[in-house]
Formats: C-alpha cells, structure tokens, sequence
C-alpha cells in the first residue's frame, strides 16, 4: 500500500486510529483502497498516477500523503456514525477535496509525474505541437 503506519502519526493518535477500525486492518486497508480510488478520480486525466502511487517513502508527494490520510480519515470516522464526524476530519477532507477539484482543473500545478511524460521535462509529450512543413516548392517551370 501507498501508506505506511507513520504517515497516520502526524494526523491521529495510534489509540484514536486502533479504535476507529475497531484494530482490524481490513477496515483500513478498504478505506485506503476506496481513497485512493476517489484521488484517482481527480487526478487521472493530468497525472500518471500508477506512477504516484507506487512510490514510497520519501520519494512520495508529501502533499498527496497528506491528503491521503485526510481522505482515509475521513471516511473511517463516517463509517461509525455520519452524523458525528468531528469536525476537523470534515474540514480536512473539504480542503482535500478543493485541493484535487483546483488539480483537476488546472489550476493548480503540483510537482506530480504527468501522463505521457516519458523523457521527465515536466511536460506531457502527447501536447507538444510541433509548427512548421515542407520547404515551399517552386509552382514555375
């Protein structure tokens, strides 16, 4: 999985996480796969996201880790009882969700592996337009 249990440490307190899933990983490991899904939605049209979430460690967005957790979270807590999710899992997800909407459109640009750069420049290969054609030919004999 993209996530590690150290990234949970910066966002919710081990005993808070082990209550909310009821410690059964299962119920983690489905949220996380249902985030992940949800980010995809977003990010797939612009970014390589195989390539975003097969990476690990350090080499992650830091920012999309961040996220991430906030999604999961998120949708940890609706599932014991909507109508009591605090407060903050809902304003985190909120600005998740405007952060992957502000992507999607464009405009916002965050350091992510575009689809279709296969040489790395940050530039997506597929709208390169190239200008210019044949040298002009002489119509008189």
């Amino acid at each position: 999985m993209f996530l590690t249990d150290d990234d949970y440490k910066a966002q919710v307190k081990d005993t808070i996480l082990a209550s909310i899933i009821e410690s059964t990983t299962a119920l983690r490991t489905d949220a996380e796969y249902k985030a992940e899904a949800e980010m995809t939605g977003y990010l797939a049209m612009r970014y390589d996201v195989p390539n975003i979430f097969n990476k690990s460690g350090t080499a992650r967005n830091a920012h999309v880790v961040m996220l991430y957790v906030d999604i999961v979270l998120y949708h940890l807590h609706s599932r014991i009882n909507p109508g009591q999710v605090p407060q903050l899992r809902i304003d985190r997800y909120n600005e998740a969700k405007r952060w992957l909407e502000m992507v999607a459109s464009g405009s916002l640009k965050p350091d992510l592996p575009l689809v279709g750069d296969a040489d790395g420049d940050g530039i997506d290969d597929n709208s390169v337009v190239n200008w210019g054609g044949m040298t002009p030919r002489n119509p008189y004999f």
